[in-house]
């Protein structure tokens, strides 16, 4: 199977229900994804992203590489 139907995507939603493909927003993963979630992990007022995933076919029990992802710092 491709590995790039695994790759995640982060789409932003203009406020009326239509969504955009943010490129090149999140970092090349190729986990199988199962779940996100944006908290403010560490206070800062901005949101963190927490993406967890399952093991690949073959590789049950292990699991996958789950991934917490902080805001850059734009100057």
């Amino acid at each position: 199977m491709d590995k790039e139907v695994y790759r995640d995507r982060l789409y932003e939603n203009d406020g009326n229900g239509h969504f955009s493909l943010l490129q090149d927003a999140l970092p090349d993963l190729h986990e199988v994804g199962t779940v996100v979630r944006a908290v403010d992990f560490d206070g800062d007022g901005f949101l963190e992203l927490f993406i967890a995933a399952r093991s690949g076919q073959g590789h049950y029990p292990l699991s996958g590489k789950n991934v917490l992802l902080k805001r850059k710092e734009v100057n």
